[in-house]
């Protein structure tokens, strides 16, 4: 058969398949699968693009159609395309790879154990935006999976990568300190704090991929994929452990989530605000026991470790040398002060105190539910009126 005609064959089933009302027998849709299988392995690209967005609109339908693309055995060639090198390749698999982790328990831990997770890791880092929300996606549904789900993200160190454009300065700014002592003729000796996210952006230390990412978090990113990574960081903190919120939380996720509090879109800002909730409420059930430092903050040797190893992976070499002499923190699972201290500082109390005055009642009852459980208001409106009393009295 000719190429031109296998082509056209291709591109009739993707289009037979993006009717979201199609109803297959089991007998065709066996046959549909065997026939994508063909197509998907074919020696033209163009062939191969549109089979496996035949096979990304085929598994959208649900589980039954999953298990079949599972049965016959493509899940490891749809892989292979999220490897490719080439976007019109990398897009449809990787549709095809977010609708199967979006599938059963048994059918996300299939993808998983395919090896999607490092090829996603790869993928957030991409340069194109639709390529990462995709991506983030794709993580959404992995983090609404079981705790050992969850757990592979952790392990796989995906959760910098995931928070990166929002909150990677801070993330830098909080979890490693260049501390060095400098000789002042009056003072003498004064420990000086260096803003490391911004030391790597000035100096061009940073790859450019990762300076954009840099500016980024200055800056905004599109409201669609600010909502991807924002319900990606939020089912972690619904459904994942304690030690599982503990490593968003060392990851910048808390500063994330602050981020998005400032974006328009009610949906995106209501799972945020869920998201800051469960970190909260986890901080006041459990108490992480820490290991001290030489200094007024505590960190946990190994967080300081998984740092030191991102930022090796990011061609950051130099700073795996750096020795933090006054201890390196970062606010634990178990200090819920610490959390409320991160979300301050991250312009949270700010935006929840605009929030509670939305127009939209789930995201006001929300941000005033976190106002008043965590935030000492009538101790501000206290301090206001004693601050007036004081004035007036200097006034008489």
């Amino acid at each position: 058969m000719e190429v031109s005609t296998i082509r056209v064959v291709a591109w009739v089933l993707a289009n037979i398949f993006r009717n979201k009302n199609l109803t297959l027998t089991p007998e065709q849709l066996k046959e549909s699968i065997a026939t994508l299988k063909v197509l998907v392995n074919y020696r033209d690209e163009e062939v191969n693009v549109d089979a496996l967005w035949a096979l990304s609109y085929l598994s959208e339908q649900g589980d039954e159609e999953i298990e079949g693309v599972l049965r016959e055995d493509l899940l490891p060639v749809i892989v292979r395309h999220l490897g490719s090198d080439r976007s019109q390749m990398i897009v449809p698999a990787l549709r095809a790879s977010g609708n199967i982790v979006s599938g059963n328990d048994l059918q996300t831990e299939a993808a998983l154990a395919a090896g999607v997770l490092p090829l996603y890791k790869q993928l957030l880092r991409n340069t194109r935006r639709n390529i990462r929300k995709e991506t983030a996606w794709a993580l959404s549904n992995v983090t609404a999976g079981t705790r050992g789900q969850i757990q592979q993200v952790v392990d796989e160190d995906l959760l910098l990568d995931l928070v990166i454009d929002q909150g990677c300065i801070t993330f830098f700014n909080n979890l490693i300190f260049v501390r060095y002592q400098a000789h002042h003729a009056e003072t003498g000796i004064t420990l000086i704090r260096v803003n490391v996210g911004m030391l790597l952006l000035r100096l061009r230390i940073v790859k450019m991929e990762y300076r954009q990412d840099f500016i980024r978090a200055e800056g905004g990113t599109r409201t669609t994929y600010k909502r991807k990574r924002t319900w990606a960081l939020s089912n972690l903190t619904s459904g994942g452990t304690p030690s599982q919120i503990e490593a968003l939380v060392a990851a910048g996720g808390v500063e994330a989530l602050v981020t998005v509090l400032g974006v328009f879109e009610t949906s995106v800002v209501t799972v945020a605000l869920e998201g800051l909730d469960n970190i909260l409420a986890v901080s006041m059930e459990v108490s992480v026991p820490t290991v001290s430092g030489t200094g007024p903050t505590r960190f946990k040797k190994e967080y300081f470790a998984m740092v030191l190893k991102q930022l090796c992976g990011k061609g950051i070499k130099g700073l795996c040398i750096i020795v933090c002499r006054g201890g390196c923190g970062y606010a634990e699972c178990g200090d819920k002060q610490a959390i409320v201290q991160k979300i301050a500082e991250a312009g949270g109390k700010e935006k929840l105190e605009i929030l509670q005055r939305n127009t939209d009642e789930t995201v006001s009852n929300k941000a005033k539910g976190l106002l008043e459980m965590h935030f000492d208001n009538k101790r501000d409106n206290s301090d206001e009126s004693d601050n007036e009393s004081q004035e007036d009295a200097l006034d008489n």
